[in-house]
C-alpha cells in the first residue's frame, strides 16, 4: 500500500469540526430529552463517526479518533458545553430551536471538513476516483448516519430533506476535478471545505431539499402474473 500522505489539516482545524459535529449531537440528545449518557454519546459519534468509518475503510491504522488523545476529550468538552447552557439559558428545548439552527452552521462546515479528508486519504491510498469519494461522501455523513441511528429516525442522508450526502458529493467531486486539473492540494480543498458549507448553508436559509420519489398512480407489479389457463 503506498504510504499516506495527508493535506495536513492543523490539529486546530479537525478540532473545530469534531466539536461542531459534537456541539450538534449534544444539543439533539438534549433535544430529545435524554439522559447524561445520551448527551456523552451522541456528543461522541457525531463528533468521531465519520473519522472513524473513514479510517476503518481505508485500514491505515488505528482510526485517528481513537489515536489522537485530544478528539475524545473535544467531543466531552462540547457535550458539557452543551448541557449547560441547556441549564443555565434554557435553549435547544422542542420550543426553541435558534440555537440548533446555529449549530447547523458549524455541523456543515465539519462535514466539508471530513469530506475532503476523506477523498484526498482515499486518493494517496491508491483508491480510484470513485471510490475515494465514497470514502469522502461517508465520512463526511457518517457521524450523521450514526446519530440518526441511535436517535431511532431514518438516516438524513437517506431521507428527502437539507443537501448532506448531494453537497458532500459535490464537493468532493470537485476537488478530485481540481486536482486532476493540476490545482494545488491544499487551496482546492480549503476551495471545497468552504463550497461544501457554503452550499449547505445556503439549502438551509432557501429552503433547498432533496425532495422524494413520487410514486406511481399505479404500483408496479413487483410479483409475475399468473397465466391463465386454457
Amino acid at each position: 500500500m503506498p504510504p499516506v500522505d495527508p493535506l495536513g489539516v492543523p490539529l486546530w482545524v479537525e478540532c473545530l469540526a469534531v466539536g461542531a459535529g459534537a456541539l450538534f449531537g449534544a444539543f439533539s440528545a438534549i433535544n430529545e430529552r435524554m439522559a447524561i449518557t445520551g448527551v456523552l454519546a451522541l456528543a461522541a459519534v457525531t463528533g468521531v463517526g465519520g473519522g472513524i468509518i473513514r479510517d476503518t475503510l481505508l485500514q491505515t491504522g488505528p482510526p485517528v479518533a481513537l489515536a489522537e488523545p485530544v478528539f475524545l476529550p473535544v467531543t466531552m468538552t462540547a457535550a458539557a458545553t452543551a448541557f449547560i447552557a441547556a441549564r443555565l439559558l434554557g435553549v435547544a428545548t422542542r420550543d426553541d430551536h435558534s440555537l440548533l439552527t446555529s449549530i447547523l452552521v458549524f455541523d456543515a462546515v465539519a462535514v466539508g471538513i471530513y469530506a475532503i479528508v476523506g477523498i484526498d486519504k482515499g486518493l494517496q491510498v491508491g483508491l480510484p476516483i470513485v471510490g475515494a469519494t465514497l470514502v469522502g461522501v461517508l465520512s463526511g455523513t457518517g457521524g450523521s448516519v450514526i446519530h440518526d441511528l441511535l436517535v431511532g429516525r431514518p438516516p438524513a442522508l437517506l431521507r428527502p430533506g437539507i443537501l448532506l450526502g448531494v453537497a458532500a458529493s459535490l464537493g468532493c467531486m470537485a476537488y478530485a476535478a481540481a486536482l486532476a486539473a493540476g490545482g494545488p492540494r491544499g487551496v482546492s480543498a480549503a476551495a471545497c471545505v468552504v463550497g461544501i458549507a457554503l452550499l449547505r448553508i445556503a439549502a438551509m436559509h432557501f429552503g433547498w431539499e432533496v425532495g422524494p420519489i413520487e410514486p406511481r398512480d399505479r404500483p408496479l407489479p413487483l410479483t409475475p402474473r399468473r397465466r391463465r389457463r386454457g
